[in-house]
């Protein structure tokens, strides 16, 4: 990671992550925190003592699926420089039985809400000379899913995530993405276990990624080189090679 860019994206505003209640982006939330950024941390409910001892972290109570109520939100922020869209829904369905309100909260949360978000914050990062965005996707995007729509979604957002970061380049915006497989989070109920088995015994650790892990990895491509933009980073330990 670059101090530098740290330095200077610090400066320039605070740090938004989705899904910040639990799981990945709640790891994010606290590695931002710690790097000295001032945190906006986004999810539908949290805990009383979600961020304890961290007065750098606001939680902020929104459904991203009222996709509606974003440009209000996002207006109410002030300058942002840094955009970690984690949140994601996973279902249970299959093609055979997917409702249209399923279908429709999927579409919103894991693609409509995340780009929405770029088009509402990049204006700010580009009149500011800069800022870092990068979007939480999933190896379900090139691989296919069981949950169709999860995987659609996913697919979408990287190529959402490509879109961005070559219109947003020239403003010293980069913008790119990480494809975890499952990591040990709550989503995990969701993947049906003899899919769960194929992927862990097809990662050369024989074991799921953490999300302390794959916040790692968010930081990594958030502050890494200004040349690394429109990139997708997996984080699966080979259980699919690309």
């Amino acid at each position: 990671m670059s101090n530098a860019r740290i330095e200077l994206l610090k400066s320039q505003g605070r740090a938004l992550v989705t899904g910040a209640s639990r799981g990945i982006g709640h790891a994010v939330a606290l590695k931002l925190a710690a790097l000295g950024f001032r945190v906006v941390a986004l999810g539908r409910r949290f805990e009383p003592a979600a961020f304890p001892g961290c007065g750098d972290i606001e939680p902020l109570v929104h459904d991203l699926a009222e996709c509606e109520g974003l440009a209000a939100l996002a207006a109410g922020l002030g300058p942002i420089s840094v955009l970690v869209n984690n949140a994601g829904v996973m279902h249970p369905n299959t093609w055979r039985d997917y409702p249209m309100e399923t279908r429709a909260r999927s579409l919103k949360v894991n693609l409509v809400a995340p780009v929405e978000l770029m088009r509402l914050l990049a204006p700010g990062m580009l009149a500011a000379g800069g800022g870092s965005i990068v979007n939480v996707a999933s190896i379900a995007g090139y691989i296919g899913h069981p949950d169709v729509w999860y995987g659609a979604t996913k697919a979408g957002l990287l190529n959402a995530t490509k879109s961005f970061a070559l219109q947003l380049g020239a403003g010293h915006v980069t913008v790119n993405a990480v494809a975890p497989g499952p990591v040990e989070t709550d989503m995990l109920a969701v993947i049906p276990p003899e899919r769960q088995a194929m992927l862990r015994n097809g990662a050369v650790t024989k074991r799921f990624s953490t999300a302390d892990e794959v916040a790692e990895a968010v930081l990594a491509m958030a502050f890494g080189p200004a040349q690394v933009t429109g990139a997708t980073l997996d984080i699966c330990a080979g259980a699919v090679l690309r």
